[in-house]
């Protein structure tokens, strides 16, 4: 029993879930300027002086806006916890359940139906709780990036380099293995 429990622990590590994921992510980013505008959106692209946002909020605007990257103070983008909360749930429920078939085996049940009903509820609340813990013990949701340099083209070029991996287009680029 502790081999199956060993062996489906390492399969579970190299299985695609754990890997990158496979889709676009639209990352939600916080703009915020040197004249103090704020602006809510996702990053479409991002160029060598501008970064194009897509607006999503009360004052929407259907079309791209373009910010200067000279204009940028900061950027704080949100990034979900799905992944964390998924792998959290598989966890918790492999865990409660492995216990309780371990513990079934010393104190063994009057009936299989009671053994089988005592494993899928144990396995339920040990998946809910692993969710919950992965969610609140999960990866960072947000990530604030501000330029840095010590000139302004120094500047621009960093901010620019850490922002396009979070932009529409380069994941894109990135999954059709385009080059650029």
């Amino acid at each position: 029993m502790k081999w199956l429990f060993i062996f489906t622990a390492l399969l579970y590590r190299f299985t695609p879930l754990s890997g990158q994921p496979r889709s676009i992510e639209n990352v939600r980013a916080h703009i915020i300027t040197t004249g103090g505008n704020h602006l809510r959106g996702t990053l479409n692209d991002v160029s060598n002086e501008y970064l194009y946002v897509e607006p999503t909020g009360p004052r929407l605007s259907y079309r791209l806006q373009k910010i200067p990257l000279r204009a940028i103070r900061k950027v704080v983008i949100r990034f979900k916890r799905r992944a964390s909360t998924i792998e959290g749930a598989i966890v918790g429920g492999g865990v409660l359940a492995f216990v309780t078939v371990r513990s079934s085996q010393k104190n063994p049940f009057r009936s299989p139906i009671l053994f089988g009903i005592n494993l899928v509820a144990s396995t339920a609340v040990g998946a809910a709780g692993g969710a919950l813990l992965g969610s609140a013990i999960g990866p960072r949701t947000r990530k604030t990036i501000r330029p840095f340099g010590q000139t302004t083209e120094q500047s621009v070029e960093q901010l620019r380099r850490q922002l396009e991996p979070f932009t529409y287009t380069y994941q894109s680029d990135v999954l059709n293995r385009i080059p650029r």
